[in-house]
């Protein structure tokens, strides 16, 4: 499988070809785990490889506050339709 573009200037190692890997088929806990792992790794390329992917893993801030203001319209709406009966 070839790597994606971001991952274009990653190192050539195994341990960050595997991580890739595991971001390509969507294991993003293998790619969370792993990143911690590499995070101790001698060489800074690596570490700053595995940073990136762990970054690529974490939902965005505005989708949570996105995801926190719909449940709560939706709360808000069940109570208001519960309680005008």
């Amino acid at each position: 499988m070839e790597r994606p573009a971001f991952a274009a200037q990653y190192p050539d190692d195994p341990s960050v070809a595997a991580l890739v890997s595991a971001f390509q088929r969507g294991d993003y806990r293998a790619v969370r785990d792993g990143a911690l792992e590499l995070a101790k790794h001698e060489d800074p390329r690596v570490r700053a490889a595995a940073d990136d992917l762990r970054e690529r893993t974490t939902p965005d801030p505005a989708a949570r506050w996105l995801l926190f203001v719909a449940a709560f319209l939706v709360l808000a709406t069940v109570l208001y339709a519960v309680t005008r009966r």
